[in-house]
């Protein structure tokens, strides 16, 4: 996913565009804020992005998984909750920000 992150930056700034730094959950609005109007940039940045979006859904249900599968465990049930790492069991959305620059 990084890996397209990256490229549709590189490519945006084949056309003189740069992202720059964005928020969490802007960087697909920024993307076609910046390719509107350009027939070209949109045509290549339309199938990464969905892609993209696609890659985060499934790995957010692989998320759901594993971390279900964890707590099923008495094991792993134990293990995070761990004082170092703090409530693993927590989903990342629901955490403050001070809390997920920990894991």
């Amino acid at each position: 996913m990084i890996n397209l992150e990256m490229s549709l930056r590189g490519l945006l700034r084949n056309f003189g565009l740069k992202v720059g730094t964005i928020s969490r959950g802007g960087f697909e609005a920024r993307i076609l804020e910046m390719a509107g109007g350009n027939a070209m940039l949109e045509a290549a940045t339309g199938p990464m992005l969905r892609a993209r979006a696609s890659l985060r859904r499934e790995l957010a249900g692989l998320e759901r998984q594993v971390r279900q599968l964890a707590q099923d465990d008495p094991v792993c049930g134990l293990l995070m909750t761990m004082p170092p790492l703090g409530d693993c069991r927590q989903s990342p959305a629901g955490q403050r920000g001070s809390e997920r620059s920990r894991h």
